[in-house]
């Protein structure tokens, strides 16, 4: 399940919160006072439902990559 990030709205502390995707934008109350925490739209973090390392299968391994180069020289590019 997701974890959201929340920010107590009386005293700013900042609270982490598991719920389901459907229930992500609820209220959620401070651990602290109670108080209504409000959402901070932050990415969410989803963990496997195991626990422990996360396994990137197959990807292969790019460190001998160097520079891939493709936007070459932007120093005289007006922006």
């Amino acid at each position: 399940m997701p974890i959201y990030e929340f920010r107590c709205t009386k005293c700013g502390r900042s609270f982490d919160v598991v719920r389901p995707r459907a229930k992500a934008g609820d209220p959620a109350k401070c651990p602290d006072d109670g108080a209504r925490g409000q959402r901070l739209f932050t990415s969410s973090i989803v963990l496997p439902s195991g626990g422990g390392d996360f396994d990137f299968g197959d990807m292969p391994d790019m460190s001998g990559m160097g520079d891939m180069g493709g936007m070459g020289d932007m120093g005289d590019m007006d922006f």
